[in-house]
């Protein structure tokens, strides 16, 4: 069908550089014709007969004619031949059409509604046939949002690929990454990454509450506190709470994931799409945050709703050359991707108007976010966690006072982490004095104390202060 055009393209050409000539040419005979002794002046033996009246004008329309023909002829087929290519369903029914663009342009896949999706990263288009998903969904909801992703690809992470890679969207049951947990019989978790249970969590009520708030709401959170505060655990406490609590029901599916370990858009969309648990192949499809966008899209129409845990965000903007993968479009998309139905949570040290880079042709990315500025324990705080604390590890009210009065940094301020130290420290003592001798805990000698915080000190300033 492709020679069709052609022809006709070609045929173009003839009537402008031939046969309108030839026809002007024709005209100018026929207007000599009746001068006197015309033909005679022309003639020959071999070509004179094309001067003699009539011949002229029969020739002229028969070309004309023919030529006509060709091109009406030439431009049915190729009309036919684009018609022919253009995109179909395989059956009647409701459709879902899924675009994406890269830096080969944008194509179009049609499916049935219910499928997996297959995304053609070409100029051209490809038909999706109804494919099964590996754990059937039951999908009612409208397929308009999968239509109009307003993320872009990150500028650092358009790779060179092959013109021609189809891929195809999974959901599944996703396992969750391993997370290290601390062992439910440490009384005093000390430097664990996480706590064992939400029981584990102390001070903060009013923070955990309003933060869950948030995520039941779809808006975006912003943990922001120095350094050993405590803002890996309450990212955690949100994810054990949803995940394992079911504190907002059992259509949320979340993702905590320390933003350190991603180098590239690549890394990011990876681990990102595994817990989520949805599977992208083949392999080599164009892993960035478009793609992301896609995958998310197709967990809300299954209303699933994805909640991104994102820890050390900083981290993202903490090198030139991070700074570079993780541009403004990156950030953009991310935000574009909460505005429309990601739960956004993330963590870090400083605010985030003062980490994410400024972008002139968007809103400011921190406007989403509701910011939760984590502080030490107050002294009702502190007074809670050595009260819970005293009654599980069976220390005396003598022991209670030490526990709070070493676990201070400043005066009314407790870090948690400190009070862990100090208890676990304490705990640790008093069993090496039961196997070892009485040397290693002596809790009436003052000179015991006065080592004791000494110690404390320099642990604690190892891992807050550096």
């Amino acid at each position: 069908m492709r020679n069709a055009r052609t022809t006709l393209k070609v045929l173009g050409w003839v009537w402008l550089t031939l046969i309108l000539p030839f026809a002007w040419i024709s005209i100018q005979v026929i207007e000599q014709l009746p001068r006197k002794g015309f033909p005679q002046n022309l003639y020959d033996t071999t070509l004179g007969f094309l001067f003699l009246p009539g011949w002229p004008i029969f020739l002229t329309y028969s070309v004309l004619t023919l030529l006509l023909l060709a091109t009406i002829v030439a431009g049915i087929l190729a009309l036919r031949s684009k018609q022919d290519e253009t995109p179909t369903p395989t059956k009647v029914g409701l459709t879902t059409t899924n675009t994406i663009r890269n830096n080969r342009g944008a194509t179009s896949q049609i499916g049935e509604a219910g499928s997996g999706i297959i995304i053609q990263n070409s100029p051209g288009a490809i038909i999706n046939p109804p494919r099964v998903p590996v754990q059937p969904i039951n999908d009612q909801s409208d397929h308009s949002a999968e239509n109009c992703s307003p993320v872009r690809e990150s500028t650092a992470s358009r790779v060179e690929r092959s013109p021609w890679i189809p891929f195809q969207m999974k959901i599944y049951e996703p396992t969750q990454l391993p997370i290290s947990q601390g062992n439910p019989n440490d009384i005093f978790p000390y430097l664990a990454p996480s706590p064992a249970s939400v029981q584990e969590v102390y001070g903060w009520k009013r923070d955990r509450y309003t933060l869950l708030d948030c995520v039941r709401r779809g808006a975006g959170a912003s943990i922001v506190g120095p350094r050993r505060i405590g803002k890996s655990w309450l990212l955690h406490y949100v994810r054990l709470m949803i995940s394992v609590e079911h504190q907002l029901g059992a259509n949320y599916r979340v993702c905590y994931l320390d933003t350190d370990r991603c180098a590239t858009v690549y890394d990011f969309t990876v681990l990102v799409l595994e817990q989520l648990g949805v599977r992208v192949s083949p392999d080599n499809v164009p892993w960035n945050l478009e793609v992301l966008d896609k995958a998310i899209s197709k967990l809300i129409l299954h209303n699933i709703s994805p909640v991104l845990c994102l820890d050390e965000f900083e981290s993202l903007s903490g090198s030139p050359r991070r700074l570079q993968e993780f541009d403004r479009d990156f950030y953009r998309g991310l935000r574009a991707m909460g505005q429309g139905g990601v739960r956004l949570v993330v963590a870090s040290k400083h605010n985030l108007i003062d980490i994410v880079p400024p972008d002139p042709l968007s809103s400011p990315f921190f406007n989403t976010f509701e910011k939760f500025l984590l502080r030490p324990f107050d002294d009702k705080e502190a007074e809670t966690f050595a009260e819970v604390k005293s009654s599980q590890a069976g220390l005396t009210n003598q022991e209670r006072t030490y526990l709070l009065k070493y676990g201070t940094k400043d005066k009314h301020q407790w870090p948690p982490i400190r009070l862990q130290l100090v208890g676990k420290e304490m705990l640790t003592a008093k069993s090496l004095a039961v196997s070892e001798g009485s040397s290693y805990y002596r809790p009436d000698d003052p000179d015991y104390w006065r080592d004791f915080e000494k110690l404390v000190d320099e642990k604690y300033d190892a891992v807050v202060v550096g």
